[in-house]
């Protein structure tokens, strides 16, 4: 029993060392009840308080299998929409259903680009990332993943402009604004 969880973070572990151009992953908020070597802190805009995440990834980037791109009104960095595999989804579904009413952390190699409000479970196996994706990530992305020519049904990400219309609550994701 003991060794499920050092199973479990060496296969998480595994990930990072491979050849991948760039690593994405979905961390939830710890429940509490697990080890300080378990969990990192993170500041969460809004709270007095850090909060603490599970190490171990809930999603990584061998879960997505397309991303579709949407220039972020707020700032200079890209949100992107990420289509996870069936069995992405189905994680996404389960770790959401058990972390309504918390945060979830995405991180880009290694670094935070996003803090979400889970508002309820994510039944679409769409991961939406609203701002803090550099440019850069992009190229990189298209090497690992594919890119979809068109944005997923009612997600809601840009107008003809390319305006960012509805960042709040689309499929149970809300963005912390910074």
């Amino acid at each position: 029993m003991l060794l499920l969880p050092l199973l479990v973070s060496l296969t998480s572990c595994w990930h990072r060392d491979r050849d991948d151009p760039f690593h994405i992953t979905l961390h939830a908020q710890s429940s509490g009840a697990e080890s300080q070597r378990l969990v990192f802190p993170e500041r969460v805009p809004g709270l007095r308080k850090e909060v603490y995440f599970r190490n171990v990834p809930e999603i990584t980037q061998d879960h997505i299998t397309g991303f579709y791109p949407f220039r972020d009104s707020d700032s200079s960095t890209w949100g992107c929409v990420f289509e996870l595999s069936q069995t992405g989804a189905q994680r996404l579904l389960t770790s959401s259903v058990q972390s309504v009413g918390s945060y979830m952390v995405v991180k880009l190699d290694g670094r935070t680009v996003e803090r979400l409000y889970v508002s309820k479970p994510v039944r679409d196996g769409l991961l939406v990332v609203w701002s803090g994706i550099p440019e850069a990530s992009l190229a990189l992305f298209e090497e690992g993943m594919v890119r979809l020519r068109s944005e997923p049904a009612g997600v809601g990400t840009t107008s003809e402009t390319g305006v960012n219309l509805d960042a709040s609550g689309y499929g149970g994701w809300d963005p912390i604004r910074r």
